[in-house]
């Protein structure tokens, strides 16, 4: 594992303990001197390369935080699917969108 993703992964099991001790992205940006972007993509890269069980929430508190519990997991793979099941529908009307026809209608509006 890389050493700031080793680093990070520490600081989540430390101060990120369940989902009470989650921290918003942003103040761990701050905290770890990395982006945004970065912290998102450490947190995804710690579950799906390593097995680390780093979940998120919607609800306050918001943030990330290190999965200690067989509710939080569950909690969290509940908010998984609900994601999956809006990005499937949104992918279902996008594609039910004949080109040409998204064409006509952006030209139509800045004519």
């Amino acid at each position: 594992m890389r050493p700031e993703l080793e680093y990070f992964w520490e600081y989540l099991k430390v101060h990120c303990r369940g989902k009470a001790n989650a921290l918003k992205v942003g103040r761990l940006s701050w905290l770890l001197n990395h982006s945004e972007r970065q912290i998102r993509a450490m947190a995804e890269e710690l579950t799906t390369q390593h097995g680390h069980p780093i979940a998120s929430t919607v609800h306050s508190p918001y943030g990330i935080y290190v999965a200690v519990t067989s509710g939080e997991r569950e909690e969290y793979v509940r908010q998984l699917d609900s994601r999956i099941k809006a990005l499937a529908r949104r992918r279902r009307a996008f594609t039910a969108i004949p080109l040409s026809e998204a064409i006509r209608q952006m030209e139509m509006e800045y004519a």
